[in-house]
Order: C-alpha cells, then sequence, then structure tokens
C-alpha cells in the first residue's frame, strides 16, 4: 500500500524574497528621494498664505523671502511669484518643476504650481 502525504507548505522561497526586498528597496528609495521635494512645497505655501496678507506685491515678496527662510526654503524666493492685482483682488500665484534622477536615464519630474487669493 502506498501511503499519501500530505506535504502543504507555507511561507516565500529565497526567490520571492529577494524580489520582494528589490521591490521595497525601490519604493523605499524613491520615497526618501520625493520627501524633501514634497516637503518643500508644502512649505512655500505655508510661506504663500501667510505673506498673501503683508501689503503690496513687494511686501509679500519680502515677507515669503522672510518665511522661507524660517522654513529653510532654499531653492524658490519671492522672485519667482506671480502678483497680480485685477479688481481689487490680489493673487499670488506659483509654479516650479522639480526634477529627481533615480538611476540613469531615469528620472521623476514634478510639476508644482498654486495660487492663493488675497482679499
Amino acid at each position: 500500500m502506498m501511503r499519501k502525504t500530505n506535504n502543504n507548505q507555507r511561507g516565500i522561497g529565497l526567490l520571492e524574497l529577494l524580489l520582494w526586498i528589490a521591490f521595497l528597496g525601490s519604493v523605499a528609495m524613491v520615497g526618501m528621494k520625493t520627501l524633501p521635494i514634497v516637503m518643500e512645497y508644502f512649505e512655500i505655501k505655508k510661506a504663500i498664505s501667510s505673506a498673501k496678507f503683508a501689503g503690496d506685491s513687494a511686501a509679500i515678496r519680502t515677507a515669503f523671502d522672510q518665511q522661507s527662510k524660517a522654513h529653510y526654503v532654499e531653492n524658490f524666493s519671492g522672485r519667482d511669484l506671480t502678483i497680480e492685482t485685477v479688481n481689487g483682488l490680489t493673487t499670488v500665484t506659483f509654479s516650479y518643476k522639480r526634477t529627481i534622477y533615480l538611476a540613469g536615464p531615469v528620472s521623476l519630474l514634478f510639476d508644482f504650481s498654486g495660487t492663493e487669493l488675497v482679499r
């Protein structure tokens, strides 16, 4: 008589483990390179939100530069802001791009923009 064995193995193999480690490592690498750029975007938005009440365009730019220095924004200044007044409403607009080089010819392009309305 032949015995029927039930060998159900559970778990993952070595190759699957290596593939998961490579995948998670790639995601972590992209995340670590992306996080500072995204944080800079939120700091720029925060600086504009607090500087938009400073007065005219020169005062808004100066207030933005002071706020951005306090929050360590290095790649964007008050000169890069577009400030327009139409029918008594002032809008502060910004737009910029950042590129992250990952490996070889592979890179990520971030296109940030935003508008704040001053009343």
